[in-house]
């Protein structure tokens, strides 16, 4: 009954959680409408791409409480994003040009070691430091949950491929 209780009431804080990171990224759609679907192309299907990725139910199911409370977090963050592309376009780009590689390094993984993220923690860790760092690119008065930068991703990312030589498929 006590777990019961427990596991209740953290369902109803994640369905919160959820809720609001919804709301949010409804308002960054609603903002790109109005620049017109081919304005800022790049940006946008970056943006949409990310937001995919992060209500994936595989992304959700094993994202733990921890992460899912800073959904409305990155939410708000692409919002952000998506509401100064009109302005601030050539630094966004630079921006992504940062993030791009951080990313295609561990879809390309994941390509061919399924459920990597699941089996490794440091996999794990790399992949919500990218939402980090995407916080800290797109929106850095959000501040990041954990400190984060190139040099701290291209260690972790050592971390990942220690792991991978230990664990091969």
């Amino acid at each position: 009954d006590t777990l019961r209780a427990a596991w209740h009431a953290d369902a109803v804080a994640m369905a919160g959680q959820l809720g609001e990171a919804l709301k949010a990224w409804t308002a960054a759609r609603t903002a790109a409408t109005r620049l017109g679907s081919q304005d800022y192309r790049d940006s946008q299907e970056d943006c949409w791409r990310n937001m995919a990725a992060l209500l994936n139910s595989d992304t959700v199911r094993h994202a733990g409480s921890e992460w899912l409370a800073q959904y409305p977090r990155y939410a708000k963050a692409a919002a952000h994003r998506i509401s100064r592309l009109n302005g601030q376009y050539l630094k966004d780009q630079k921006a992504l040009e940062l993030l791009s590689p951080w990313t295609e390094k561990l879809d390309t993984v994941i390509g061919s070691y399924p459920g990597l993220v699941r089996l490794s923690e440091e996999a794990y860790q790399y992949r919500w430091m990218l939402e980090e760092f995407r916080v800290s690119l797109f929106a850095q008065q959000m501040k990041t949950r954990l400190p984060v930068s190139s040099k701290r991703l291209e260690q972790q990312w050592q971390r990942v491929q220690c792991w991978m030589e230990d664990h091969p498929r």
